[in-house]
């Protein structure tokens, strides 16, 4: 019955370690995730503006072309 207490014990403490470091490995891809998809916000908005100005152009020098 003692050997029985002693497994079960270190199991629980194993198991405990083992979420800690699960917890700690979630916390750092949460992190990664929202940064990434920040940082990619960001990009996107960029690629955005850069292609409403190059419409823009386009627009212009198709109007001049046809003049």
């Amino acid at each position: 019955m003692e050997a029985e207490g002693r497994c079960h014990e270190e199991i629980v403490q194993y198991l405990r370690t083992h979420q800690t470091r699960l917890d700690s490995k979630l916390e750092y891809w949460i992190a990664k995730y929202e940064k990434d998809t920040e940082e990619k916000t960001r990009e996107l908005e960029i690629l955005k503006g850069s292609k409403a100005k190059d419409l823009e152009r386009l627009q212009e020098l198709t109007k001049l072309v046809r003049a």
